[in-house]
């Protein structure tokens, strides 16, 4: 839990009373970064959320039910500092299926 926290730390900035979420940064740039998720030099690769669904897509997938997720209200109860995580999702969960060709 302790790299956790830092992590949270390192990522959010403080400016005019505002919190600036550094992981929204560049959120449009796609491909390659190295970041800090639990550990630092996580390589990941970036994509936006309609890259994703429109290259499932284009490659005969059928997207049947798209989540965000975020804490519950008994999530942020209990553990107050995740009451950060409702600025944004983490995750994107897609289910999709391919499409059968009939022929």
């Amino acid at each position: 839990m302790v790299a956790f926290e830092q992590n949270r730390a390192r990522k959010n900035s403080v400016r005019k009373n505002q919190r600036i979420y550094h992981n929204l940064s560049d959120y449009a740039r796609t491909g390659r970064r190295k970041t800090v998720w639990i550990v630092d030099g996580v390589i990941k690769y970036h994509r936006t959320f309609s890259d994703v669904v429109n290259a499932l897509t284009t490659n005969g997938f059928i997207v049947e039910k798209v989540l965000e997720p975020v804490p519950d209200t008994e999530t942020v109860k209990r553990l107050p500092y995740f009451a950060d995580e409702l600025h944004k999702p983490n995750f994107l969960l897609i289910r999709a299926k391919k499409e059968q060709i009939v022929k």
